[in-house]
C-alpha cells in the first residue's frame, strides 16, 4: 500500500529548532534545520538558521554557503549579521565589517535592533561603530540599561575614562544592577587615580556576586594602589580560586606580594607578565635559564622593558657570572656603552644588532626569580661606573656652569618632572600620567637658597623649561645615551625625580637621590617606607593622596632648606 507522507510543517520545526538552539541543543536543532533545507532547499530562513548553528557549533565554513544564500534569497539585516559574524570567524575582517555597515542600514528602529549590532561590533573591537549603535538605541529607548552600560564599556576601550563613568552611572541610574556593571565602573575609576571611589565600586561589585573573579580581581586592583597590599594578596587569592588561569589576577597578585616584600612568593608569581601585558621573544632557540649552574656556558641576558628595569636588574649579571656563565647582554642602544662597567658582563650588543653564539637566555626581569633574590640579599654597592675622564668632560664642566667661578658656592640639585609617558602602551601611559607631574609643580624647591638647579628632562615635558620664568639650567644638551648623563649626575649633589630610569641610574651609580613617588608607587619601592632596599642612596617622598604634587614637593623643600641649612653651618 503507497504511503504518502505528511506535508512537512516548515514554520513549526524551524519554531522548534530555534527553541532547540536557544537551550544549547546544537545537533538536534541542526538535525531539524537541515531536514528542512532538504524539503525546501530555497528557505532563506532555513538556510540563515543553518548558519547560525554552524556558527554556535564552531564551524563557521560549515555556515558560509547557507548564509551567503539565505542573504542572496532575502537580504534580512539578521542574515546579514550573522554572516558578518562567520566572516570575522574566519578572519575576513573587512568583508564582514561591510556586511554590517549594509545590515545597520537596514535595522528595524528598535533600541534591541541597534544593540545587538552594537554587541557584534563591539566584539570586533569597532568600538567607535559600536559607541555609535549604543548612542542610537539609547535614542529609541533613553532607559536601555544595557545599552548604557556597553556604552560606557566602548568608551572604556578609547581610553575616555570620564564619559565612560558617565554611562556606567546611567546604567545603574536606569536600573542595571549587576556585579558587571560595578565591576566596569570599578576600573574606569581606577584608571583615573580614583582608587577609594575604586575600592568602593569593587566591594559592591564582590558583595553582588562573590563568584565574578573579574569583581574579584578589580576590587584586588583597588586595593593595590590604595597601598593595602596584604589585603590586595587575599582578594587576588580569591579570584584564583575562582579562575585558575587567570593571567591579570595571577600578575596582579605578583605585584601584591612584591609590594609586600614577600619575594619568595612573587617572583615566581611574576612570572604570569609572559601571559598577561608582555610578550616573550620568539627569535632565541636556546633554553631559558631558570637559576641552575652554567659551566662555562654563553648566556645572554637581555632588556624586555623599560630603561629603568634594565638599570635595576643589571646588578644580577655579577651573579650570573659568578655561577660559572659568560654574560652576553643586550639592552636599548643608549644603555649599551653604559652598561660594559657592570662588572660579569663580557659583552653588550645593542637591540637590534647581530647576537653572537649563545647557549641559554634570561629576560632580565626574570633574574631574580631565576636568582631566588630575597629583600636581604639585593646586591646594593654601586654597580655601574662611568671613567674619570668623562666626569672630568661631563659632570666638572656641568658643575662650573651651574656655580660659576667659585667652585661649591652653591648645592647643585637635578631636576626631572615627567617620565615616558609611552602613548603606544596604554597601560604604562596610564601609570605615567600619575607618576608624572610639571615643572611649575616644582616651583616651592626654588624659593629655597642657595640652591642651583640643573635639568636632566628629556622629551615632550623638556619643553616647559622655556616660560618658566625660574634660574634653570638645562643639563641635557649635547647628551647621546646614558653615558653623557652619567657623567653629568656626578656634577651636582643630589637629584630630585619622578618615578622613572634616572632614579635608578642615579642608584646605580651611588649618587644620593629624592624620588617624588605618586600615592599609588610602584612594587618596587614597597610600602610607606622612605627608603629603598634597592637603592642605598635613595630618599622616598611619596604623595598622601593621588595627585597630591604639592603635598609632596613641600616635604621635599624642607627637606632640602634643612639640608642647605646643615651644609652651611658646617662650612
Amino acid at each position: 500500500m503507497d504511503v504518502t507522507p505528511l506535508p512537512m510543517d516548515v514554520p513549526a520545526e524551524l519554531a522548534l529548532a530555534e527553541a532547540e538552539l536557544a537551550g544549547g541543543l546544537l545537533h538536534p536543532a541542526l538535525a531539524r534545520v537541515s531536514a528542512v533545507v532538504r524539503h525546501d532547499p530555497d528557505h532563506p530562513q532555513a538556510l540563515g538558521l543553518a548558519g547560525k548553528i554552524a556558527i554556535f557549533m564552531n564551524q563557521p565554513e560549515s555556515g558560509l554557503a547557507a548564509l551567503q544564500r539565505a542573504i542572496m534569497l532575502n537580504p534580512t539585516s539578521d542574515s546579514r549579521v550573522w554572516l558578518s559574524l562567520c566572516l570575522e570567524r574566519l578572519g575576513r575582517r573587512i568583508e564582514a565589517l561591510e556586511h554590517l555597515d549594509i545590515a545597520v542600514e537596514c535595522l528595524p528602529q528598535t533600541a534591541g535592533a541597534h544593540f545587538a549590532i552594537g554587541l557584534l561590533l563591539e566584539n570586533l573591537n569597532c568600538f567607535d561603530r559600536a559607541a555609535r549603535l549604543y548612542l542610537a538605541a539609547i535614542a529609541l529607548d533613553a532607559g536601555h540599561a544595557d545599552a548604557h552600560h556597553h556604552h560606557g564599556r566602548v568608551l572604556h576601550a578609547l581610553g575616555q575614562f570620564d564619559a565612560a563613568i558617565g554611562s556606567y552611572q546611567a546604567a545603574l541610574d536606569h536600573g542595571a544592577n549587576k556585579a558587571s556593571v560595578y565591576t566596569d565602573l570599578s576600573s574606569a575609576l581606577s584608571n583615573l587615580g580614583r582608587f577609594d571611589e575604586a575600592n568602593r565600586a569593587g566591594e559592591i561589585a564582590v558583595a553582588m556576586d562573590p563568584d565574578a573573579a573579574d569583581a574579584q580581581n578589580n576590587l584586588a586592583h583597588s586595593l593595590l594602589n590604595l597601598n593595602r597590599s596584604a589585603e590586595a594578596v587575599r582578594v587576588y587569592e580569591r579570584a584564583l580560586v575562582l579562575r585558575p588561569e587567570y593571567a591579570r589576577a595571577h600578575f596582579g597578585h605578583a605585584l601584591a606580594l612584591l609590594k609586600c616584600g614577600d619575594f619568595a612568593r612573587g617572583w615566581a608569581a611574576y612570572e604570569w607578565r609572559w601571559r598577561d601585558c608582555q610578550t616573550p621573544r620568539t627569535d632565541l632557540a636556546v633554553p631559558a635559564w631558570r637559576g641552575e649552574a652554567i659551566g662555562g656556558r654563553t648566556i645572554l641576558l637581555h632588556a624586555e622593558q623599560g630603561l629603568g628595569d634594565t638599570l635595576q636588574f643589571v646588578r644580577l649579571a655579577s651573579v650570573v657570572a659568578a655561577r660559572g656563565g659568560r654574560v652576553v647582554l643586550q639592552v636599548p642602544r643608549p644603555l649599551a656603552r653604559l652598561l660594559r662597567s657592570v662588572d660579569g658582563v663580557a659583552e653588550v650588543i645593542a637591540s637590534g644588532d647581530p647576537l653572537p653564539p649563545i647557549d641559554l637566555h634570561c629576560p632580565v626581569a626574570s633574574l631574580p626569580h631565576a636568582c631566588a633574590l630575597r629583600l636581604d640579599t639585593i646586591p646594593t654597592r654601586p654597580y655601574i661606573q662611568v671613567s674619570s675622564a668623562e666626569n672630568a668632560q661631563n659632570g666638572a664642566a656641568l658643575r662650573r656652569w651651574a656655580t660659576g667661578p667659585v667652585e661649591h658656592s652653591a648645592l647643585v640639585v637635578g631636576l626631572v618632572w615627567a617620565g615616558d609617558p609611552r602613548p603606544h602602551d596604554p597601560n604604562s601611559n596610564l601609570v605615567d600620567r600619575r607618576r608624572s607631574t610639571t615643572l611649575a609643580s616644582l616651583a616651592p624647591l626654588f624659593d629655597v637658597t642657595g640652591v642651583k638647579f640643573v635639568s636632566f628632562q628629556l622629551g615632550k615635558a623638556q619643553q616647559q623649561i622655556a616660560g618658566f620664568g625660574r634660574p634653570l639650567i638645562d643639563g641635557m644638551v649635547g647628551v647621546t645615551d646614558f653615558v653623557d648623563t652619567a657623567a653629568r649626575l656626578a656634577g651636582t649633589d643630589l637629584l630630585i625625580s619622578v618615578d622613572t630610569s634616572i632614579v635608578h641610574l642615579a642608584g646605580a651609580l651611588g649618587l644620593p637621590v629624592w624620588m617624588l613617588s605618586r600615592f599609588d608607587g610602584c612594587w618596587r619601592w614597597l610600602e610607606r617606607r622612605e627608603d629603598s632596599p634597592w637603592y642605598p642612596t635613595m630618599r622616598i617622598f611619596r604623595q598622601s593622596a593621588s595627585g597630591d604634587w604639592p603635598g609632596v614637593v613641600a616635604q621635599a623643600s624642607d627637606a632640602l632648606r634643612s639640608m642647605v641649612g646643615k651644609l652651611q653651618i658646617a662650612a
